[in-house]
Protein backbone atom coordinates (compact mmCIF):
# COMPACT_ATOMS: atom_id res chain seq x y z
CA UNK A 1 0.00 0.00 0.00
CA UNK A 2 2.85 2.40 0.82
CA UNK A 3 4.41 1.57 -2.52
CA UNK A 4 1.10 2.33 -4.23
CA UNK A 5 0.93 5.69 -2.47
CA UNK A 6 4.43 6.62 -3.65
CA UNK A 7 3.69 5.45 -7.19
CA UNK A 8 0.34 7.26 -7.09
CA UNK A 9 2.01 10.50 -6.06
CA UNK A 10 4.44 10.04 -8.96
CA UNK A 11 1.68 9.44 -11.50
CA UNK A 12 -0.65 12.16 -10.23
CA UNK A 13 2.22 14.57 -9.71
CA UNK A 14 3.32 14.00 -13.28
CA UNK A 15 -0.27 14.45 -14.49
CA UNK A 16 -0.64 17.73 -12.62
CA UNK A 17 2.75 18.96 -13.80
CA UNK A 18 2.06 18.15 -17.44
CA UNK A 19 -1.44 19.62 -17.16
CA UNK A 20 -0.06 22.93 -15.93
CA UNK A 21 2.61 22.96 -18.64
CA UNK A 22 -0.16 22.49 -21.21
CA UNK A 23 -2.26 25.22 -19.55
CA UNK A 24 0.69 27.62 -19.52
CA UNK A 25 1.45 26.95 -23.18
CA UNK A 26 -2.22 27.41 -24.05
CA UNK A 27 -2.44 30.68 -22.11
CA UNK A 28 0.86 31.86 -23.56
CA UNK A 29 -0.51 31.47 -27.08
CA UNK A 30 -4.06 32.63 -26.47
CA UNK A 31 -3.15 35.76 -24.46
CA UNK A 32 -1.47 37.01 -27.65
CA UNK A 33 -4.64 36.41 -29.62
CA UNK A 34 -7.51 37.13 -27.22
CA UNK A 35 -8.10 40.23 -25.10
CA UNK A 36 -8.51 40.10 -21.30
CA UNK A 37 -12.22 40.77 -21.86
CA UNK A 38 -12.56 37.46 -23.72
CA UNK A 39 -10.89 35.61 -20.83
CA UNK A 40 -13.16 37.44 -18.41
CA UNK A 41 -16.25 36.37 -20.30
CA UNK A 42 -15.00 32.77 -20.31
CA UNK A 43 -14.32 33.01 -16.55
CA UNK A 44 -17.94 34.04 -15.95
CA UNK A 45 -19.20 31.06 -17.98
CA UNK A 46 -17.00 28.53 -16.17
CA UNK A 47 -17.80 30.08 -12.79
CA UNK A 48 -21.55 29.87 -13.41
CA UNK A 49 -21.33 26.25 -14.61
CA UNK A 50 -19.07 25.34 -11.67
CA UNK A 51 -21.48 27.05 -9.28
CA UNK A 52 -24.34 24.85 -10.41
CA UNK A 53 -22.10 21.78 -10.21
CA UNK A 54 -21.05 22.71 -6.66
CA UNK A 55 -24.59 23.41 -5.48
CA UNK A 56 -25.72 19.96 -6.64
CA UNK A 57 -22.59 17.91 -5.92
CA UNK A 58 -23.63 14.40 -4.93
CA UNK A 59 -20.42 13.13 -3.36
CA UNK A 60 -21.08 9.67 -4.84
CA UNK A 61 -17.43 9.21 -5.79
CA UNK A 62 -16.25 9.79 -2.24
CA UNK A 63 -18.96 7.51 -0.88
CA UNK A 64 -17.86 4.66 -3.16
CA UNK A 65 -14.24 5.13 -2.04
CA UNK A 66 -15.26 5.23 1.62
CA UNK A 67 -17.58 2.22 1.57
CA UNK A 68 -16.06 -1.22 1.03
CA UNK A 69 -18.91 -2.46 -1.17
CA UNK A 70 -18.44 -3.61 -4.76
CA UNK A 71 -19.12 -0.75 -7.17
CA UNK A 72 -20.96 -3.10 -9.56
CA UNK A 73 -24.20 -2.94 -7.59
CA UNK A 74 -24.10 0.86 -7.50
CA UNK A 75 -22.89 1.55 -11.06
CA UNK A 76 -26.22 1.86 -12.90
CA UNK A 77 -27.78 3.78 -10.01
CA UNK A 78 -24.90 6.27 -10.09
CA UNK A 79 -25.03 6.62 -13.88
CA UNK A 80 -28.79 7.24 -13.94
CA UNK A 81 -28.60 9.73 -11.05
CA UNK A 82 -25.66 11.59 -12.64
CA UNK A 83 -27.41 11.66 -16.04
CA UNK A 84 -30.57 13.08 -14.47
CA UNK A 85 -28.49 15.69 -12.63
CA UNK A 86 -26.66 16.58 -15.84
CA UNK A 87 -29.91 17.04 -17.77
CA UNK A 88 -31.35 19.17 -14.97
CA UNK A 89 -28.26 21.40 -14.78
CA UNK A 90 -28.19 21.81 -18.56
CA UNK A 91 -31.83 22.92 -18.51
CA UNK A 92 -31.11 25.42 -15.71
CA UNK A 93 -28.15 26.91 -17.61
CA UNK A 94 -30.21 27.07 -20.81
CA UNK A 95 -33.27 28.66 -19.20
CA UNK A 96 -31.30 31.17 -17.08
CA UNK A 97 -28.96 32.26 -19.90
CA UNK A 98 -31.06 35.30 -20.84
CA UNK A 99 -31.33 36.50 -17.24
CA UNK A 100 -27.59 36.03 -16.64
CA UNK A 101 -26.74 37.89 -19.84
CA UNK A 102 -28.87 40.83 -18.66
CA UNK A 103 -27.43 40.63 -15.13
CA UNK A 104 -23.85 40.99 -16.40
CA UNK A 105 -25.00 43.40 -19.12
CA UNK A 106 -23.41 41.32 -21.86
CA UNK A 107 -25.33 40.12 -24.91
CA UNK A 108 -22.64 37.60 -25.91
CA UNK A 109 -22.91 35.86 -22.52
CA UNK A 110 -26.50 34.80 -23.26
CA UNK A 111 -25.53 33.14 -26.55
CA UNK A 112 -22.42 31.48 -25.11
CA UNK A 113 -24.36 30.06 -22.15
CA UNK A 114 -26.82 28.43 -24.54
CA UNK A 115 -23.86 26.52 -25.96
CA UNK A 116 -22.24 25.90 -22.55
CA UNK A 117 -25.47 24.24 -21.36
CA UNK A 118 -24.31 20.99 -22.99
CA UNK A 119 -21.31 20.66 -20.64
CA UNK A 120 -23.17 19.37 -17.52
CA UNK A 121 -25.06 16.88 -19.69
CA UNK A 122 -21.80 15.46 -21.08
CA UNK A 123 -20.36 15.22 -17.57
CA UNK A 124 -23.37 13.27 -16.31
CA UNK A 125 -22.81 10.48 -18.86
CA UNK A 126 -19.26 9.60 -17.77
CA UNK A 127 -18.45 6.02 -16.81
CA UNK A 128 -19.03 5.58 -13.04
CA UNK A 129 -16.25 2.98 -12.93
CA UNK A 130 -13.56 5.68 -13.27
CA UNK A 131 -13.78 6.10 -9.48
CA UNK A 132 -11.99 2.74 -9.21
CA UNK A 133 -8.80 4.50 -10.27
CA UNK A 134 -8.80 6.31 -6.93
CA UNK A 135 -10.40 3.56 -4.86
CA UNK A 136 -7.76 1.01 -5.94
CA UNK A 137 -4.95 3.59 -6.17
CA UNK A 138 -4.51 2.76 -9.87
CA UNK A 139 -3.39 6.25 -10.76
CA UNK A 140 -1.41 5.14 -13.79
CA UNK A 141 -4.75 4.45 -15.50
CA UNK A 142 -6.11 7.82 -14.40
CA UNK A 143 -2.99 9.43 -15.87
CA UNK A 144 -3.93 8.10 -19.31
CA UNK A 145 -7.65 8.79 -18.88
CA UNK A 146 -7.19 12.46 -17.99
CA UNK A 147 -4.07 13.55 -19.89
CA UNK A 148 -5.22 12.75 -23.43
CA UNK A 149 -8.54 14.68 -23.14
CA UNK A 150 -6.61 17.61 -21.61
CA UNK A 151 -4.30 17.69 -24.63
CA UNK A 152 -7.25 17.39 -27.02
CA UNK A 153 -9.10 20.21 -25.24
CA UNK A 154 -6.02 22.46 -25.24
CA UNK A 155 -5.35 21.89 -28.95
CA UNK A 156 -9.03 22.55 -29.72
CA UNK A 157 -8.97 25.78 -27.66
CA UNK A 158 -5.90 27.05 -29.50
CA UNK A 159 -7.26 26.03 -32.90
CA UNK A 160 -10.70 27.59 -32.44
CA UNK A 161 -9.19 30.56 -30.56
CA UNK A 162 -7.10 31.36 -33.63
CA UNK A 163 -10.10 30.93 -35.94
CA UNK A 164 -12.72 32.86 -33.97
CA UNK A 165 -10.43 35.14 -31.90
CA UNK A 166 -13.10 35.22 -29.20
CA UNK A 167 -14.47 33.43 -26.14
CA UNK A 168 -16.26 31.06 -28.51
CA UNK A 169 -12.93 29.37 -29.29
CA UNK A 170 -12.25 28.75 -25.58
CA UNK A 171 -15.76 27.38 -25.12
CA UNK A 172 -15.43 25.00 -28.08
CA UNK A 173 -12.17 23.75 -26.59
CA UNK A 174 -13.86 23.14 -23.22
CA UNK A 175 -16.74 21.23 -24.80
CA UNK A 176 -14.47 19.10 -26.98
CA UNK A 177 -12.25 18.34 -23.98
CA UNK A 178 -15.30 17.30 -21.92
CA UNK A 179 -16.62 15.10 -24.71
CA UNK A 180 -13.25 13.39 -25.23
CA UNK A 181 -13.07 12.73 -21.47
CA UNK A 182 -16.49 11.07 -21.71
CA UNK A 183 -15.30 8.81 -24.56
CA UNK A 184 -12.05 7.88 -22.80
CA UNK A 185 -13.91 7.04 -19.57
CA UNK A 186 -15.38 4.02 -21.38
CA UNK A 187 -12.22 3.19 -23.36
CA UNK A 188 -9.80 3.04 -20.44
CA UNK A 189 -12.05 0.97 -18.15
CA UNK A 190 -15.08 -1.22 -18.88
CA UNK A 191 -18.55 -0.64 -17.49
CA UNK A 192 -20.66 -3.44 -16.03
CA UNK A 193 -24.14 -1.92 -15.69
CA UNK A 194 -26.19 -5.10 -15.23
CA UNK A 195 -27.30 -4.36 -11.67
CA UNK A 196 -30.67 -2.52 -11.70
CA UNK A 197 -31.31 0.97 -10.38
CA UNK A 198 -32.29 0.84 -6.71
CA UNK A 199 -33.52 3.63 -4.46
CA UNK A 200 -31.87 2.08 -1.38
CA UNK A 201 -28.44 2.37 -3.03
CA UNK A 202 -29.17 5.97 -3.91
CA UNK A 203 -30.17 6.76 -0.33
CA UNK A 204 -27.03 5.13 1.06
CA UNK A 205 -24.80 7.18 -1.23
CA UNK A 206 -26.68 10.38 -0.39
CA UNK A 207 -26.28 9.82 3.36
CA UNK A 208 -22.52 10.08 2.97
CA UNK A 209 -22.50 12.46 0.01
CA UNK A 210 -24.62 15.20 1.60
CA UNK A 211 -21.58 16.46 3.52
CA UNK A 212 -19.67 16.69 0.24
CA UNK A 213 -22.52 18.81 -1.14
CA UNK A 214 -22.12 21.23 1.77
CA UNK A 215 -18.34 21.15 1.38
CA UNK A 216 -18.62 21.81 -2.36
CA UNK A 217 -20.77 24.89 -1.73
CA UNK A 218 -18.26 26.24 0.81
CA UNK A 219 -15.32 25.53 -1.51
CA UNK A 220 -17.08 27.33 -4.35
CA UNK A 221 -17.84 30.38 -2.21
CA UNK A 222 -14.22 30.42 -1.04
CA UNK A 223 -12.54 30.15 -4.43
CA UNK A 224 -14.90 31.39 -7.16
CA UNK A 225 -17.62 33.68 -5.83
CA UNK A 226 -15.24 36.64 -6.22
CA UNK A 227 -15.29 36.10 -10.01
CA UNK A 228 -19.01 36.88 -10.10
CA UNK A 229 -18.60 40.08 -8.07
CA UNK A 230 -15.64 41.30 -10.13
CA UNK A 231 -17.43 40.45 -13.38
CA UNK A 232 -20.53 42.37 -12.26
CA UNK A 233 -18.86 45.40 -10.63
CA UNK A 234 -15.67 45.87 -12.67
CA UNK A 235 -16.52 44.20 -15.98
CA UNK A 236 -15.15 41.31 -18.01
CA UNK A 237 -11.85 43.05 -18.87
CA UNK A 238 -10.83 43.34 -15.21
CA UNK A 239 -12.09 39.84 -14.51
CA UNK A 240 -9.96 38.43 -17.34
CA UNK A 241 -6.80 39.95 -15.86
CA UNK A 242 -7.73 38.81 -12.36
CA UNK A 243 -8.70 35.25 -13.32
CA UNK A 244 -5.54 34.52 -15.33
CA UNK A 245 -3.32 36.07 -12.64
CA UNK A 246 -5.05 34.15 -9.85
CA UNK A 247 -4.69 30.81 -11.63
CA UNK A 248 -1.01 31.34 -12.40
CA UNK A 249 -0.23 32.47 -8.85
CA UNK A 250 -1.89 29.43 -7.24
CA UNK A 251 -0.56 26.68 -9.50
CA UNK A 252 2.04 25.29 -7.08
CA UNK A 253 -0.01 25.26 -3.86
CA UNK A 254 -3.28 24.09 -5.41
CA UNK A 255 -1.64 21.30 -7.39
CA UNK A 256 0.31 19.98 -4.39
CA UNK A 257 -2.63 19.97 -1.97
CA UNK A 258 -5.08 18.51 -4.51
CA UNK A 259 -2.64 15.71 -5.36
CA UNK A 260 -2.02 14.80 -1.72
CA UNK A 261 -5.75 14.84 -0.92
CA UNK A 262 -6.63 12.63 -3.87
CA UNK A 263 -4.03 10.03 -2.87
CA UNK A 264 -4.48 10.03 0.90
CA UNK A 265 -8.29 9.90 1.02
CA UNK A 266 -8.64 6.41 -0.54
CA UNK A 267 -5.75 5.10 1.57
CA UNK A 268 -7.17 6.43 4.84
CA UNK A 269 -10.58 5.06 3.82
CA UNK A 270 -9.02 1.62 3.37
CA UNK A 271 -7.57 1.66 6.91
CA UNK A 272 -10.50 3.48 8.56
CA UNK A 273 -11.20 0.59 10.95
CA UNK A 274 -7.61 0.44 12.17
CA UNK A 275 -7.48 3.36 14.59
CA UNK A 276 -3.80 2.95 15.39
CA UNK A 277 -2.84 3.28 11.73
CA UNK A 278 -5.16 6.21 11.20
CA UNK A 279 -3.69 7.98 14.22
CA UNK A 280 -0.17 7.25 13.03
CA UNK A 281 -0.73 8.66 9.57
Amino acid sequence: MKRKIIHGFGWLGSLRFLTQIIVLLKLGLLTRILSPAEFGLFAIITTLVNAMEALTQTGFDYAIIFYKDDIKKYARTILIANTFRGVLLSMVVFISSRFLGDFFNNDNLHKLLLLAAVIPFIGGLKNPYIILFSKNLDFHKEFLYRLIPIIIGAVASIYFGIIYKSTLGLLYGLIIGSFSELIFSYIVIGANLKEPFKIKYLKKLFVYGKWLTAGGIIAFLNTQIDNLFIGKLLGVYALGLYDVSFKLANIVTSELTDTLAKILFPYLSAIQNNRKKVKKY
